[in-house]
């Protein structure tokens, strides 16, 4: 059924639901723009564009805009936000992770990075901070 996405993608996507620990890594809403920014100038991470199979950030912002049916330049906020399986988040913590905060998808979104479970990457118009749906415990 998503023969390029990983099993953790899949299970998120059949799931309707991901994870992840805002405590950690902020839990503001992050647009696009700043998210890649963050991820090839700060961490030096070229995950996205293997994944997207573009040269640079435009590339990307070209490939959601696409996938989302958008214009460019984009006329409301795209975020991005990183989210994984509950279990993978305990692991990728070493337990230190409470709380860790459930996320619905939202009803428009497209991968834009796939790690496994190292969690997706994913770009939509709605903030991940309209989309917590409660915190769970370990």
């Amino acid at each position: 059924m998503y023969p390029s996405l990983s099993s953790t993608a899949i299970q998120i996507i059949d799931d309707n639901i991901g994870y992840r620990n805002d405590n950690l890594y902020s839990g503001d809403d992050y647009t696009i723009e700043d998210v890649l920014n963050y991820e090839y100038n700060e961490l030096g991470n070229e995950d996205i564009l293997d994944y997207t199979n573009s040269q640079d950030g435009n590339d990307v912002l070209q490939f959601v805009a696409q996938q989302l049916n958008l214009t460019l330049p984009f006329t409301q906020p795209i975020y991005a936000y990183w989210i994984t399986l509950k279990d993978a988040v305990i692991e990728l913590y070493n337990g230190n992770i409470e709380p860790i905060t459930a996320f619905k998808l939202p009803s428009q979104f497209v991968i834009i990075s796939d790690l496994d479970r190292d969690g997706i990457l994913i770009a939509s118009p709605t903030p991940k901070s309209k989309l917590a749906a409660h915190v769970v415990t370990p």
